[in-house]
């Protein structure tokens, strides 16, 4: 059996996303289709739209046939650190053959070209990263920096036109993948499918819309607008959010940071995941600021610091993860929560069972029994964003991340 994975958020699942499931089942011929998905909180440091089941519900449909949730700590975290928990469950699971991502430059061998040269940093690159770095750049900006001096000055395998895919986000997401894929010595071959319509930053929308674009019109209560950019399941779930007020609310997420921060020590501040080089008096000075945390997060951003970043950061703030937590997810045994699949492939499940040894959390007894797993304590992260989540959308009543059974879905005949 041949089984590809796609690694995904689907916030919402748009047509783009329906395109790059066909071309990947044509591209791998694979006969089983795995998405590794982010919970209910994504990588730009956000809640879902919709909430992780629905979102799982709607890949079986459009053509996945297994669904596992990216545990938080990597779902919330930076390319780097997404892309390493993300391939690490993928190497766990064993079973799987392919791994397919979409990215603007649609050369695999292009984006393995830059995967080893990551990978294997010269002297001469390096130094004008920390050079870029000491000027206060953002880590992406001075790794995109960098590169471009790098090629200019030197005659390499690189052209100037490759130093523009270090600028999409796709691309560097994929560059990701492969090199963790190359660093562990993975059976998993990678396949990338042309990302195609809006870029995935714009907001422009058509029927290839970004799921910024789309979630942008879904917050100004111009539901109507995104139609032809989503399949139909999607949009009536989505239209019924927003006529219910379902969408995720902000402002409460932000008296949660903010109550969060004002009663947990600066101390203990320093020791949540990636605040570093003093932010955490930063965040304890701007904190007593009165506005939303999209414009506090503004405040806290600096040249160094992306917003993307922040928002990240303040999550990890909320959900209290640590470096130590960070470290342990790294190190522990994987697990894989299942959140929905394909009513006609549930012979996957025992597949997985016989080729590995990665635990299935699947039902309330498998949550229970994890307690002395040395996985509990980044398990129970999920949980905690679980039950945030269910204080900030008000339609969510899947409050017990660990009372929820497998969700069988029929999936595309």
């Amino acid at each position: 059996m041949k089984i590809c994975a796609v690694i995904c958020e689907y916030n919402p699942l748009h047509n783009g996303h329906i395109k790059h499931i066909k071309k990947t089942k044509e591209l791998t011929d694979c006969d089983c289709l795995i998405c590794i998905m982010s919970g209910n909180f994504v990588q730009r440091g956000e809640p879902a739209v919709l909430d992780k089941y629905a979102r799982a519900e709607f890949a079986i449909k459009a053509g996945a046939d297994l669904v596992i949730e990216l545990p938080t700590v990597y779902a919330i975290s930076n390319a780097e650190t997404f892309a390493y928990g993300s391939i690490k469950l993928i190497n766990d699971l064993k079973i799987i053959n392919f791994l397919s991502f979409g990215s603007e430059c649609g050369n695999v061998e292009t984006l393995k070209k830059f995967a080893k040269f990551f990978l294997n940093e010269n002297i001469q690159y390096k130094s004008m990263l920390n050079e870029y770095l000491k000027q206060g750049y953002s880590f992406p900006k001075a790794k995109s920096l960098s590169f471009e001096k790098y090629i200019v000055n030197n005659d390499n395998e690189f052209s100037k036109k490759d130093i523009s895919y270090l600028n999409s986000p796709n691309n560097i997401l994929g560059i990701e993948y492969i090199k963790n894929l190359i660093s562990t010595n993975s059976n998993v071959k990678p396949v990338t499918v042309l990302r195609e319509g809006e870029n995935y930053n714009s907001k422009n929308l058509s029927e290839t819309s970004s799921a910024l674009g789309i979630r942008e019109k879904l917050y100004k209560n111009k539901h109507k607008q995104i139609k032809k950019s989503i399949p139909p399941y999607v949009y009536e779930r989505l239209k019924n959010s927003v006529k219910q007020n379902g969408l995720p609310k902000k402002e409460i997420l932000d008296l949660l940071i903010k109550y969060r921060i004002q009663t947990v020590k600066t101390e203990q501040l320093k020791k949540v995941y990636d605040v570093t080089e003093g932010l955490e008096n930063r965040i304890k000075k701007i904190i007593s600021n009165p506005s939303i945390i999209e414009d506090f997060a503004m405040q806290i951003k600096t040249k160094r610091y992306t917003l993307s970043k922040i928002k990240r950061i303040l999550l990890n703030v909320l959900f209290d993860i640590t470096d130590a937590d960070m470290e342990k997810a790294k190190t522990s045994k994987s697990y894989a929560r299942i959140l929905a699949i394909n009513e006609n492939k549930k012979n996957i499940l025992s597949l997985i069972k016989d080729k590995s040894d990665i635990d299935l959390i699947t039902r309330k007894s498998d949550y229970v029994n994890s307690y002395n797993k040395d996985y509990y304590e980044i398990l129970n992260k999920d949980v905690i964003a679980n039950y945030i989540y269910s204080l900030i959308k008000k339609d969510y009543v899947c409050v017990n991340d660990e009372l929820n059974g497998i969700k069988l879905i029929r999936g595309e005949k």
